[in-house]
């Protein structure tokens, strides 16, 4: 072998050893034909092809790059170029995935044969990751706006509940004016129910976890969800499923917003299958950490979502139903994150659509829980100081506190709290219990007379209550000193509750 051909040599050799060991997925194409005249190993792992298998397809045999890729690099830009790049384009695996790949491709001549080589790179979890990134500023866009309207909303809901609460106990049991306030009294429930739904949007909401078994949550939301429906949901959990810390009020959500999405896709019916398994998430899988996880999923054989509405259906207030307010699987998405968790969907039309929520697992057990008999509270004694910035929630707390049994003082703000407090004291006529709105806009709301409260009294018996649920002295209320916590809108018989477990 003379010293040319051994260099030639050489140099393949060394093409070899870079094209099989490169990180890149390389193809390598007959420039006239557009087939696949060599394909290295990281292509066919990829793909899920065998090696070889690709040898002598056209790149329309192995994907959807029939008119996007093959016509276009062959005959039009590179004819002109020699080079182009495409950052996104759609490829089908051989097990009938879709992922999103970038191409960059080079035309050039080799023993007078002109040839094309792709290097395609999957950016499936890129583009996962820049979605992800997307929808929090999405979410942040309309957060405090979200937040400032349930707030608002609560207070209204307040002095209703309230009132219909003190006019049920005004009329005779089950008699006819008692079931219509009966039936108002649940339709606030529900609008408590989507008042809760723009909460989720708030900024700086934080979960109140506790160790929960997801076995248990899934079965009983779901059970609840579709009853009365034609669809069944049929559970598969094993024996060994790892418990979750979430509050299980929020994931109930999440679970109840996810199925009934499903009953509405399959109007005439069907199985709805609900399965949980323990996951290894490992680096750089999803757009979170390595660890163990617990995942969800709910696969229905509904009508299935379009592709182009598949990115757009976690978006706040999107929906394709006439009925709906949109908010339902935007809240499952911020409940999600907002417990380290993911939550994603695939869906084919007309085959059905799968979910999947990912919740980091806990290593503690979780204990079961048994149900507390709600007691009827006894006639209230002891006065009551209520700090409320909105007079009809004040006034509405004093005729259902005096119907109680209380004695009870109004103020609007903290300032004024304190100087009655302080006044109570002084005349040797001392307040029992306070009631003070978390926030008051323009003046000093509970949050920031706690502190100073307990200063002149560090035995004052203070309940916190406001319209953001979701904020982290309503979840962690004894942190701030306080000694219980009502979340509006409450019932009169929630705050009586309350009242008589902090006196008793």
């Amino acid at each position: 072998m003379n010293k040319t051909n051994s260099s030639l040599a050489e140099s393949e050799l060394r093409y070899r050893r870079l094209f099989e060991t490169a990180q890149d997925s390389i193809l390598i194409l007959d420039g006239d034909t557009g087939k696949i005249i060599d394909a290295n190993p990281f292509i066919s792992n990829m793909l899920g092809y065998a090696p070889g298998e690709l040898l002598g397809k056209n790149l329309w045999d192995i994907g959807e790059l029939k008119d996007i890729l093959a016509s276009k690099l062959s005959y039009e830009e590179l004819q002109k170029h020699n080079y182009v790049r495409y950052d996104h384009l759609p490829l089908l695996t051989k097990d009938g995935r879709n992922i999103a790949v970038e191409v960059v491709a080079n035309a050039y001549m080799v023993d007078e044969q002109r040839v094309i080589q792709c290097n395609i790179r999957d950016i499936t979890e890129r583009n996962l990751l820049v979605d992800a990134q997307h929808m929090a500023a999405k979410m942040e866009a309309i957060g405090t706006l979200a937040g400032g309207i349930a707030h608002d909303f609560n207070n209204i809901l307040t002095g209703i509940l309230g009132n219909i609460g003190m006019a049920k106990r005004k009329v005779k049991e089950n008699g006819e004016t008692w079931e219509r306030l009966d039936e108002a009294e649940k339709a606030i429930v529900k609008a408590k129910d989507l008042s809760q739904q723009l909460l989720t949007f708030s900024k700086g909401g934080s979960p109140n976890k506790k160790v929960l078994s997801i076995r248990r949550l899934l079965h009983d939301s779901a059970t609840f969800v579709l009853r009365g429906s034609k669809v069944k949901p049929e559970f598969t959990f094993p024996a060994d499923l790892w418990a979750i810390e979430a509050d299980e009020g929020q994931i109930h959500q999440v679970i109840s917003n996810i199925v009934i999405n499903a009953d509405q896709a399959m109007p005439h019916g069907k199985v709805l299958n609900i399965a949980a398994k323990n996951v290894v998430i490992e680096e750089n899988h999803f757009p979170l950490p390595a660890g163990n996880f617990v995942e969800m999923s709910f696969k229905d054989t509904g009508i299935g979502i379009p592709q182009e509405h598949l990115t757009r259906i976690f978006d706040p207030f999107f929906t394709t139903k006439q009925k709906g307010s949109g908010l339902g699987l935007s809240s499952a998405y911020s409940i999600v994150k907002n417990h380290g968790g993911w939550i994603t969907v695939t869906s084919q039309l007309g085959i059905g659509s799968t979910f999947f929520v990912y919740l980091p697992a806990s290593d503690k057990q979780a204990m079961e829980e048994t149900p507390v008999a709600v007691e009827k509270m006894p006639h209230g004694t002891g006065k009551i100081l209520v700090m409320d910035d909105d007079e009809t929630i004040r006034h509405m707390l004093k005729t259902m506190l005096t119907l109680g049994g209380y004695s009870v003082e109004l103020t609007q703000d903290g300032k004024e709290a304190i100087a009655q407090y302080v006044q109570a004291r002084e005349a040797n006529k001392p307040f029992d219990a306070v009631i003070m709105d978390l926030t008051v806009p323009g003046g000093m709301g509970g949050k920031d007379s706690i502190a100073k409260l307990l200063d002149i009294d560090p035995n004052a018996k203070v309940i916190v209550s406001s319209g953001y649920s979701t904020d982290p002295v309503m979840n962690d209320f004894k942190k701030y000193g306080f000694s219980a916590a009502v979340t509006k809108p409450y019932t009169i018989g929630e705050l009586e509750k309350t009242l008589h477990n902090i006196l008793m």
